[in-house]
């Protein structure tokens, strides 16, 4: 069936940009089986403990301001993405400085090469071959959802840049605060919060996805550059 292409756009394009966002790393950057493992699980461990506690609370809070739903998302981020990357080092033990720029793109990795990357392919993909035999409002639904405009697959690059980024950054200072028992590195768990306080602000529509792509991205970059920068020295 020929679909208009904001059909591929959407279900396949997307999912290709955050694929090969994901990935790349992984080829840059020696990362051990062990670690990446341990990154995928803490990840995963982590989005499942958010997926539990929004299935009892989501629906409480929706009716509250958007600085409290914000702060709602930014919170469980903080806790459960950056918490776990930090609980999950500390229980493996067997790790080192030279292990934490692979953990952190092993974090990175499971969401982008994974859960947005690989899962929303293969979503995109069945949605394309099922669609025809859909109920029409099912199909008006899914209509409306990928009528976006080609600039966004830009913004989408820069999002989940701004995601390789952050992830990077708290993976790397999870495994800084394992060697050095700093507890400033908790700091790093900001750029959770900020990046999924916008996040909820771009879904309410209150700021436009350029916006949350420029403002996530800068807030990723200044983590990781200044996470990056105390890695090099205790490399020497």
């Amino acid at each position: 069936m020929y679909y208009p292409f904001d059909y591929y756009n959407a279900l396949v394009i997307f999912p290709l940009i955050s694929l090969v966002v994901g990935i790349i790393p992984l080829f840059l950057v020696r990362v051990r089986l062990s670690i990446l493992g341990l990154g995928l699980l803490a990840y995963f461990v982590a989005i499942i403990g958010k997926v539990v506690v929004q299935f009892f609370t989501a629906k409480l809070i929706l009716s509250y301001p958007p600085y409290i739903i914000g702060s709602y998302y930014g919170t469980q981020t903080l806790l459960f993405e950056v918490g776990f990357a930090f609980l999950f080092v500390s229980l493996y033990k067997k790790i080192t400085v030279r292990d934490a720029m692979g953990y952190g793109i092993s974090l990175a990795f499971a969401e982008n090469g994974i859960l947005v990357g690989a899962i929303s392919l293969m979503e995109g993909i069945i949605t394309l071959l099922i669609f025809p035999t859909l109920p029409h409002p099912l199909q008006v639904m899914i209509s409306e959802k990928v009528n976006i405009p080609v600039t966004y697959d830009i913004y989408h690059f820069m999002d989940r840049l701004g995601s390789l980024l952050a992830h990077t950054a708290w993976g790397v200072a999870s495994v800084l605060y394992f060697v050095e028992r700093k507890k400033k590195y908790f700091l790093i768990g900001l750029v959770g919060f900020i990046v999924d306080f916008l996040a909820s602000y771009y879904d309410l529509h209150l700021i436009s996805y350029f916006e949350l792509a420029v403002i996530t991205l800068g807030i990723s970059l200044i983590g990781f550059l200044l996470i990056y920068l105390r890695l090099r020295i205790l490399k020497r």
